[in-house]
């Protein structure tokens, strides 16, 4: 398993020696080994390895929780009993269970005798996140459709033991005594049935655009994700009616909300970028690199949500020289051309702690090239 990953990481992984050196890499790697030469339960190797990849800086690469060790956790009380956000390194209760006695707005000073910002950073070490977009690692913490609840909830039991009882330090808002709180711990089942957003979780950019105009000259565009593969669309098919609407109201000011929006897939801001750009610059054509073409005896050990990835030709690949090779499609990779019913106008950009990955890439883009951001 270790040689699987470790030839994975150097042979294929485009963030490999991008962030972390090659020898940091491979050192890792190496001390993994050792640790566990002689044997290792699966909880154990997966802690292990969830805690160096996020040294390739890459949130879409991450270890896979072990069948066993999922089902056990969805019928096996071990969650704490309240979804939390995390506001300047405190953690403060969301939504709480009935009859644990907690309320909204209340900051958790401790979990079963430890500070909370002790448990946040052993925590964090295992978040991983695209580049240096480290902002988004609260978000994923409290939590993540990558994991089962957010990373607390995931990893507590590989930092600490299996959670029998929880006893909490709890300072309510305005107050500045702290009181212990206990109560049990909850299924995963349980938790999601607080989790305000769990229907966000598995959104898909068809079912979360929200468009209305603020008043007569000012619209509003919210999306929520950009992913676009489990329930496809044409992004045009959802777009074009929101910029035709903007049009026939000679609306003068968009705000595009994008707060929630941690990214998914790319055909959703290339098109958009369409919508909202005179000139669409050639970089958000959207080359990907790859480090090799072709993976050779690794295809059995691999999966991903398109898997068409893996056949495709060769002669699509352009050698750059630097290591990596770019995907190069006839014709070109995406559409560069503004669309006629474009807005020109003004533009407000609405971000927020959840932006990563595609996200941060359209922002980045727009604060570069839109003539009028505000």
């Amino acid at each position: 398993d270790v040689e699987l990953l470790r030839r994975a990481v150097r042979e294929l992984h485009a963030g490999y020696g991008r962030y972390t050196s090659p020898a940091a890499t491979d050192a890792l790697l190496d001390d993994l080994e050792r640790a566990v030469a002689d044997g290792s339960t699966d909880l154990e190797l997966y802690r292990r390895v969830s805690a160096i990849l996020p040294v390739l800086r890459c949130d879409h690469t991450m270890a896979e929780l072990p069948p066993a060790i999922e089902a056990h956790r969805m019928r096996t009380p071990s969650y704490l009993p309240y979804t939390f956000r995390i506001v300047h390194g405190r953690l403060h209760v969301d939504v709480a269970r009935a009859g644990t006695g907690l309320r909204r707005g209340d900051e958790i000073v401790s979990i079963n005798g430890r500070p909370t910002g002790a448990v946040l950073e052993d925590v964090a070490r295992f978040v991983p996140v695209d580049g240096w977009t480290d902002h988004v690692r609260p978000v994923a913490m409290a939590s993540s459709s990558e994991f089962l609840g957010g990373a607390v909830d995931h990893f507590w039991p590989m930092i600490e033991e299996w959670p029998r009882s929880w006893t909490f330090g709890v300072r309510r808002l305005g107050e500045a005594t702290v009181r212990e709180v206990r109560a049990a711990p909850i299924t995963y089942p349980q938790w999601l049935e607080l989790d305000a957003d769990k229907e966000g979780r598995w959104r898909n950019f068809a079912d979360s655009v929200e468009f209305r105009m603020l008043d007569e000259r000012t619209g509003y565009l919210s999306i929520g994700t950009f992913v676009n593969y489990r329930s496809p669309v044409d992004p045009a098919a959802i777009l074009d009616p929101v910029f035709d609407r903007l049009r026939e109201v000679d609306a003068e000011h968009l705000v595009l909300d994008l707060r929630r929006c941690g990214g998914g897939s790319t055909d959703v801001p290339d098109a958009l970028m369409t919508y909202l750009l005179d000139v669409v610059p050639e970089r958000a054509a959207r080359r990907p690199w790859v480090r090799a073409v072709g993976v050779g005896d690794l295809r059995p050990h691999l999966s991903t949500w398109d898997e068409t990835v893996f056949d495709a030709p060769p002669e699509l690949f352009h050698d750059l020289g630097n290591g990596h090779h770019e995907l190069r499609l006839p014709g070109g990779n995406a559409s560069t051309d503004a669309r006629p019913n474009r807005f020109t106008g003004p533009l407000t950009v609405l971000i927020g702690p959840a932006n990563s990955s595609g996200a941060t890439a359209l922002i980045a883009l727009l604060d570069a090239h839109h003539p009028a951001l505000r």
